[in-house]
């Protein structure tokens, strides 16, 4: 900026001045003033016969104070904020840039989008978070399949377009390795059967990973509520962590959720990004968001944000039909039950008669194993083999116990004669003896 008084020159243009004006003088030559300059014989050329015309003023560069030649049209930035606000209005920076460049072939950088949105208050930026605590960075596993993180998020994903008595649930994993996502499903919940479900899906379609990482929820994991009391592996284990046990899968549970950061920073790009996805597409189910997943969002989202892992090796082991068939038996709800003298097994509110001819002698008072499959099937087992039994019809509920109080209520009230011995003195009392004397006289 320059006026009649005063020069404003950066502190480059001031060095710059002090050298060139000596180089005018004759104390400098060309070649050592470009040295010192560090610029081109030509450009010091240049500089002297501005100095020489201008004075010091001819070194300020002139294009301060004036508009860029790359300045975007205000009639442009208003366009983009437009569309912008009309049709990606919840949007953030990097997401809305995508769509306009897939959607309205407008490329522009991203800073230039953000700096928009800004402006007309479309978005805003979130303040910086204090660190409240010091973590160390964990590098990432080598090998594909190595450790593959999953959990659950329950999240308004269809944006009410739905009904539903809650909120569904998104069951996804991803790898340590490359950031992929190796399989994500929307279902009711993240119980034991939809995650049962979830990793036999995953097995037949990607094989098994070595390590599973997870949090600490009633699914994966049973909480001590008493940190003394020590207990056994089986009773350690939840159904899905000794299915998986059986399966030869190690789960590994997570402390905090920055233990698993990976994959709980998935679900907050999934929650803005997916929601959004979903809603262009008018996607209106569950059943059309998970065809979606599979077969748009999850290759697109991979070719975008993954990376290659460092080895090529893959960790996955792939499976044959008789660990196929071991999956079934695995991934089932498993409860023990005592045989009764009768030769039944109560279960869920339904017996089940154990037949004569077994394969083996089963005894009473003896314990069983109810396996209640995925498809909702149920078998008892009892020393690896399965026993031959039939579903029994309701049995006839006992008839109703009748209280006290109402037999009572039923009874009629007793009033005894006037002559009953009950109404007579007890002998030989004092009442007795003064009836007998008034008697006498």
């Amino acid at each position: 900026m320059t006026n009649s008084k005063y020069i404003t020159m950066s502190k480059k243009e001031l060095d710059r001045s002090k050298v060139i004006t000596e180089c005018i003088s004759g104390r400098y030559t060309i070649s050592e003033t470009s040295k010192l300059l560090n610029v081109s014989c030509r450009q010091i050329c240049r500089m002297k016969n501005r100095v020489r015309k201008y004075g010091i003023i001819g070194l300020i560069h002139r294009s301060r104070n004036k508009e860029s030649n790359r300045k975007i049209p205000d009639k442009v930035k208003s366009d983009i904020a437009k569309i912008i606000r009309d049709k990606y209005c919840d949007f953030k920076p990097t997401f809305a840039r995508e769509k306009l460049i897939e959607n309205h072939n407008m490329i522009y950088g991203i800073e230039t989008i953000r700096q928009i949105m800004i402006s007309n208050n479309i978005w805003k930026p979130k303040l910086r978070k204090k660190n409240k605590e010091h973590r160390i960075w964990r590098p990432r596993k080598e090998h594909i399949g190595e450790m593959i993180q999953y959990d659950g998020s329950y999240h308004n994903w269809f944006e009410n377009r739905i009904q539903l008595d809650k909120l569904p649930c998104l069951l996804a994993s991803i790898d340590d390795a490359t950031g992929k996502i190796m399989y994500a499903k929307f279902d009711d919940s993240e119980g034991v059967i939809p995650t049962m479900k979830f990793w036999t899906e995953y097995f037949k379609i990607n094989g098994k990973p070595q390590i599973i990482y997870l949090d600490r929820g009633s699914t994966y994991k049973k909480n001590r509520l008493n940190p003394y009391k020590i207990l056994s592996k089986e009773e350690e284990l939840t159904q899905f962590g000794r299915a998986c046990d059986e399966v030869s899968v190690k789960l590994i549970h997570a402390t905090s959720p920055q233990g698993k950061g990976r994959v709980e920073r998935l679900f907050g790009t999934l929650q803005d990004r997916l929601v959004k996805e979903m809603r262009l597409n008018n996607i209106n189910s569950i059943k059309q968001a998970n065809e979606f997943l599979i077969k748009v969002f999850i290759p697109k989202f991979n070719e975008k944000f993954s990376v290659l892992p460092l080895r090529k090796t893959n960790f996955h082991k792939a499976l044959n039909i008789t660990q196929l068939n071991d999956l079934f038996n695995s991934f089932c709800i498993k409860e023990s039950r005592v045989v009764m003298n009768d030769f039944t097994v109560q279960h869920n509110k339904k017996c089940y008669q154990i037949l004569k001819e077994q394969k083996h002698r089963v005894l009473r008072k003896s314990k069983v194993i109810v396996k209640t499959h995925l498809n909702s099937t149920v078998e008892l087992e009892q020393k690896g083999f399965n026993l031959n039994f039939e579903l029994l019809l309701e049995k006839p509920l006992p008839k109703k116990k009748v209280t006290v109080s109402e037999i009572k209520k039923k009874m009629k009230k007793y009033t005894p004669s006037k002559d009953h011995p009950w109404r007579k003195p007890f002998p030989f009392s004092k009442k007795y003896y003064q009836i007998n004397a008034n008697l006498k006289s």
